[in-house]
């Protein structure tokens, strides 16, 4: 079910219901669920995801809107599927303005030329002190992020922020603290809010930020 570019259409006062946005994002987590069983894991987030990442794509790189119907597309998935995340990430803090290349880190994520990929694009940011964060862009990601987190709550929220407290972590805010937490709050098990907190820890920053990182992190997660 390919998606196309709409502004979601909500009835008036309904936004500011919590309960009724949970009950929305709980309807397409089913939804999705049962793509993935009739037509396998690929499949099924190849058609969720690839408009709205395309329509992400439009948001970070050109302040194009993200639409109601998209950003609850991208909550759901990243629910769903940790490479969603990863995709987002790279886009946000590497610049990848390739929708088909961040596909293919969502539909393969553990295809050796996607992880080689991923590796390379997440080593060369950390590493290269010349290479410093797209404030803008990443202002842009951030906002997106915050967007969908208002929308969201429970499972829904954990990957968001996650993702933010990395995507502050790079840009080398100690803010980064809080939201890796209130990840870890709802989800005790997630990995990103621990990478993020331990590089916290031990004052372990990209180093376009810190003179002498003392270990690199830059996969998102293993």
């Amino acid at each position: 079910m390919m998606r196309t570019r709409t502004e979601h259409d909500t009835e008036p006062g309904r936004d500011e219901d919590p309960a009724w946005a949970a009950g929305r994002l709980a309807a397409r987590s089913q939804e999705l669920g049962c793509l993935c069983r009739d037509r396998g894991r690929i499949m099924a987030v190849r058609d969720y995801v690839t408009a709205p990442i395309s329509h992400w794509v439009d948001a970070v790189s050109r302040d194009m809107p993200l639409g109601r119907d998209d950003m609850e597309a991208l909550i759901v998935a990243l629910a769903h599927f940790v490479s969603v995340r990863d995709a987002l990430i790279v886009s946000t803090v590497c610049g990848v303005d390739d929708a088909d290349v961040l596909m293919g880190f969502v539909t393969r994520p553990h295809d050796p030329d996607s992880v080689a990929l991923m590796s390379s694009l997440l080593s060369r940011a950390f590493e290269d002190p010349q290479v410093a964060p797209d404030m803008e862009r990443q202002g842009r990601a951030m906002r997106l992020i915050d967007d969908m987190t208002m929308l969201a709550a429970g499972r829904f929220v954990v990957q968001l922020h996650a993702m933010a407290a990395y995507v502050l972590w790079w840009e080398g805010d100690g803010s980064a603290r809080g939201r890796a937490e209130l990840a870890r709050r709802e989800d005790p098990e997630c990995t990103l809010a621990e990478i993020v907190l331990s590089a916290l820890d031990r004052g372990i920053w990209p180093v376009w930020h810190a003179d002498e990182p003392r270990e690199n992190i830059s996969s998102a997660e293993e």
